[in-house]
C-alpha cells in the first residue's frame, strides 16, 4: 500500500550502517522469496527461512479477533533478534477494535471491518502468505490451539475481569468515573460494568463466528487399553 517500513528501535541514528543495511536487506530477501514462490504456486518455501510462520499467524489472529481496523497497514510491528527469524509483534494500537466508537468494527460476523478496514488476508505480504495452502492450514491450526487456551471464552472473560477489578468502588479518586468523564463527557457517569459486559459479549460472539468458519479440529478417541507402537 506504499506505506513505509521504519526501523523503530534502536533508532536509526544509533544503529551502525552495517546493521541497518542488514535489516533492510533481510526484509527485502524475505519479500522477494515470498512473492517469487507465490508466483510458482509454492513449489518451494524458502520464505520460511526469514520469518517464524507461527509468530506471523498468531500476530494476524491477535488483530483479526478484535477486528482491529488499523492493523497490519497503519500499525504493525515486527522484531528480529540476533540468530532468530523475524517475528510478528509487539502488539500495539487497539483503540479502533472490538465494537469501539469507530463504527467500522461493530459487526462480529464478517472478516473485515467496513469501509477501509484492514483486509487481514489480502494486505501487503499477507496476500502472498494466504496463497500458500500450508500457511492457511497453520493459521486454522493456530486458531484452534488459541481457542483452547488464551482465546477460550473463560480466558477472555477472566482477562477483562482482571482489568475491571483494578477499578474499585472504594477508590477515593474514582478513576473509572474520571476516565469516563474524560472520554465521554459526563462528570458523574461510570459505565464500566456495562462496557466490560459488552466487550465480553462481543469477543465471545465473534470467536464463535470464527469457529463456524473453520473446520472443527479433529479429536482422537481410541478404545481403552494399550496402544501398540
Amino acid at each position: 500500500g506504499n506505506n513505509e517500513l521504519v526501523i523503530h528501535r534502536p533508532k536509526l541514528t544509533d544503529l551502525a550502517t552495517a546493521q541497518s543495511g542488514y535489516l533492510v536487506g533481510y526484509f527485502q530477501q524475505f519479500e522477494d522469496a515470498l512473492v517469487t514462490e507465490a508466483g510458482a504456486s509454492f513449489t518451494s518455501r524458502t520464505y520460511r527461512n526469514f520469518i517464524d510462520p507461527i509468530s506471523w499467524a498468531d500476530y494476524n489472529i491477535f488483530h483479526m479477533l478484535p477486528k482491529n481496523v488499523d492493523a497490519l497497514r497503519l500499525s504493525a510491528y515486527f522484531q528480529k533478534d540476533r540468530g532468530r527469524r523475524m517475528e510478528g509483534g509487539a502488539l500495539w494500537d487497539f483503540d479502533r477494535s472490538a465494537n469501539s466508537t469507530d463504527g467500522r468494527d461493530n459487526d462480529t460476523s464478517d472478516w473485515r471491518g467496513t469501509g477501509d478496514g484492514t483486509d487481514y488476508f489480502g494486505h501487503a505480504w499477507w496476500q502472498y502468505l494466504f496463497a500458500d495452502s500450508e500457511f492457511c492450514q497453520l493459521y486454522v491450526d493456530r486458531w484452534a490451539v488459541l481457542r483452547r487456551g488464551a482465546f477460550a471464552n473463560a480466558s477472555i472473560n477472566g482477562i477483562i475481569d482482571g482489568y475491571t477489578a483494578e477499578f474499585k468502588a472504594t477508590d477515593t479518586d474514582k478513576p473509572a468515573s474520571r476516565d469516563y468523564a474524560k472520554w465521554y463527557g459526563s462528570p458523574t457517569a461510570n459505565n464500566l460494568p456495562t462496557e466490560a459486559s459488552n466487550l465480553k459479549s462481543w469477543l465471545t460472539t465473534r470467536a464463535a463466528w470464527i469457529d463456524s468458519q473453520f473446520a472443527v479440529a479433529p479429536s482422537l478417541s481410541p478404545g481403552s487399553g494399550v496402544i501398540t507402537s
